[in-house]
């Protein structure tokens, strides 16, 4: 029996105040097109999608080719053409970019290097690799205030309740 057989007879409202029989059903199947979320867009909105994916992608290549070739062209003495902001001032700023990131990943490689080499200094002849041994019945009933039986009458329990907090 399904989910929404069983539930067809239960009339009690939800936490919104309306009835089961009007709340969405489960889906019983990936065939089954009653789902709760609809996500199928429209064409025009897919294509429009498409459209800006497209152009966004090719602007991105455009512009990283452009970037390529005037740092190949300005180290080799090959003219580089001049497009709306695409210069040779633009090329020579994006080289300090280029010149200050990689100088800042440096940095923090060398700053993690000795990070590294001062916690093996520091703290390299402790072993804290192993696992704790497992904790025993008598160490549990201690925690809890029970005795070790009802220790392990309660490890082959699926649901446990406390009524007080033991922590």
């Amino acid at each position: 029996m399904s989910l929404n057989d069983r539930l067809k007879g239960f009339n009690a409202p939800d936490y919104m105040g309306r009835s089961l029989r009007t709340m969405p059903t489960v889906p019983e199947s990936a065939d089954d097109n009653r789902s709760v979320i609809d996500g199928r867009q429209k064409r025009i909105i897919r294509v429009i999608e498409y459209i800006l994916t497209i152009l966004g992608w090719t602007y991105i290549a455009v512009y990283l080719t452009f970037i390529i070739y005037g740092a190949i062209a300005s180290l080799a003495g090959l003219p580089i053409p001049h497009i709306r902001i695409y210069n040779s001032e633009m090329l020579s700023v994006t080289r300090e970019l280029f010149r200050i990131w990689f100088t800042s990943i440096l940095v923090i490689i060398l700053v993690e290097l000795c990070w590294k080499e001062y916690n093996r200094i520091r703290y390299g002849d402790l072993d804290r690799r192993e696992m704790p041994a497992d904790t025993t019945d008598e160490e549990m009933a201690a925690v809890f205030g029970i005795t070790p039986g009802d220790v392990a009458i309660l490890r082959e329990q699926k649901i446990i309740e406390f009524n007080d907090n033991v922590i």
